[in-house]
């Protein structure tokens, strides 16, 4: 799978349905097999996200995508409940889209995002955390009560919803935040 430009998948998850879930990014139009691919939605020089599903066997399913025209974005982790409830993190900017569900960095900036897709590929929510400066979710885990956990580093001051977290005077540190009640009503096929 890939385009004419750079492109790479960057975490993969067993999703207990006995298929394989892969996010990364990508540039350009990049190609999973004949009849299935993804546009970039700021064109050769942009990055977007996505999100794969492949047989153990190597067939390509399905894929997702999301991200903005400034061309910042990439998946960089996925887990997954074994429910049909797949989450990503990684890092967008500017005004990123997740099918239905967008989010903005509201500002010039790399924030961190958090999504749930389902194993048909569907987007069903998206949550970003930052701050001012180049924001990036790292890791993320959820637990059998649908508290999902994600890691990665920020900045400046790490934002998401009410909460907020100040970063030291140089550099950048480290986040570790959990969120509840994640999962989405599901029966997957």
């Amino acid at each position: 799978a890939g385009s004419t430009k750079s492109d790479r998948g960057n975490g993969i998850i067993y999703g207990g349905d006995g298929h394989m879930y892969i996010t990364g990014e990508f540039r350009d139009v990049c190609s999973f097999k004949s009849g299935l691919f993804l546009d970039n939605y700021g064109g050769p020089k942009g990055r977007d996200i996505f999100v794969a599903k492949i047989s153990k066997d190597g067939d390509w399913i399905w894929a997702s995508k999301g991200g903005s025209k400034k061309g910042s974005d990439k998946g960089i982790e996925i887990t997954s409940n074994g429910e049909g409830n797949f989450f990503v993190t990684g890092q967008f900017s500017a005004n990123a889209d997740f099918g239905d569900f967008e989010v903005d960095t509201d500002g010039d900036s790399v924030d961190v995002f958090i999504a749930a897709i389902d194993s048909l590929g569907e987007w069903r929510w998206v949550q970003k955390a930052g701050g001012s400066d180049f924001d990036r979710g790292t890791g993320i885990a959820v637990d059998t009560a649908c508290n999902l956990y994600v890691t990665g580093y920020y900045a400046s001051d790490l934002a998401i919803e009410s909460e907020s977290i100040a970063a030291n005077l140089a550099g950048k540190d480290i986040f570790t935040l959990k969120m509840s009640d994640v999962c989405f009503g599901y029966e997957p096929p």
